[in-house]
């Protein structure tokens, strides 16, 4: 038995047959194929938001200098 098939055995069946993620179009190439400029075309097919989150919320995220860094250093 390989280590592959070992750890095989812990995985959900449709997980191991799962295609993987399929990054959505861009809009450059959206530009190309439907003949408007990029600044024009707003995506929402990727739950995007166009408009950036409130002003609210942009300056309580401001009082927040490490939002970004994990608080568990084990990473669970």
């Amino acid at each position: 038995m390989t280590s592959s098939e070992g750890i095989e055995r812990f995985i959900r069946p449709d997980l191991i047959t799962f295609g993987g993620y399929s990054a959505r179009t861009s809009p450059e190439t959206l530009e190309g194929k439907v003949e408007v400029p990029v600044e024009n075309i707003i995506k929402l097919d990727a739950n995007e938001n166009p408009y950036g989150c409130s002003p609210r919320v942009r300056k309580a995220l401001a009082t927040c200098p490490d939002l970004n860094i994990y608080p568990d250093n084990s990473q669970t």
